[in-house]
């Protein structure tokens, strides 16, 4: 038992001291995402005023639409954590502690490769070389 408790408090020791290590990404407004992309685009294709123009239009007429199916997006993510918690409430109520004890873990354990995974993605990305 005292092993287990070891186990599980290094595991989450880890886990904590992992999170800290990612930083937050700074959120960048639409607006100057936009203006990112189309300096990419300008740069990366060699685009002609007009065509830099034509393409501000197409990016202001569709600006609207995008701005609803991401609010709708973002709705449907709550509903479906409200979902996922009030599943997680009825399992609780149905299993042991002990397998209870176990699914906590393996769910840090694929939560903890799942950041592993992401920060190797993210600095391979960082390692490209620039265009």
């Amino acid at each position: 038992m005292k092993k287990l408790a070891a186990i599980i408090t290094l595991t989450a020791l880890g886990t904590f001291s992992f999170a800290q290590e990612i930083k937050k990404i700074e959120r960048v407004s639409p607006e100057k995402k936009q203006e990112l992309k189309m300096q990419k685009m300008e740069a990366e294709l060699d685009l002609t005023p007009e065509q830099k123009n034509q393409l501000n239009g197409v990016n202001q007429k569709y600006a609207p639409t995008e701005k609803v199916q991401k609010e709708k997006m973002t709705s449907l993510k709550k509903e479906m954590k409200k979902t996922r918690d009030a599943k997680h409430e009825e399992i609780k109520l149905i299993l042991t502690p002990e397998q209870l004890k176990t699914m906590e873990e393996k769910k840090a354990a694929k939560k903890e490769h799942l950041m592993e995974h992401k920060k190797q993605h993210i600095q391979q990305r960082n390692e490209l070389p620039k265009k």
